[in-house]
């Protein structure tokens, strides 16, 4: 699998990450990504797990596990989102 497809994959999970953590979509952009490839994936599905490592006012940060379709460990990454609206007030 090319590694910009693995880099995407990782964006996104850390995304679906911010949705979950804050109850819905918010607006917001990617202001770093970083990725450890640490072995080829061959054909075949792929699964990604991301963990939310802070949750804040302005930014939020996860970190995301790629395992390959016989559940090694094929890539680690972290990607930092800028939150551009803050939170509603209660």
């Amino acid at each position: 699998m090319h590694g910009g497809v693995i880099a995407a994959i990782v964006d996104e999970a850390v995304w679906h990450a911010l949705v979950h953590h804050y109850g819905s979509k918010r607006p917001c952009t990617t202001t770093e990504l970083k990725i450890n490839y640490l072995r080829p994936i061959p054909p075949g599905n792929v699964t990604a797990r991301a963990f939310t490592m802070r949750a804040g006012k302005t930014l939020f940060v996860g970190r995301v596990d790629v395992f390959d379709h016989q559940r090694r460990l094929a890539a680690a990454g972290a990607a930092t989102y800028m939150l551009l609206e803050a939170l509603p007030q209660a």
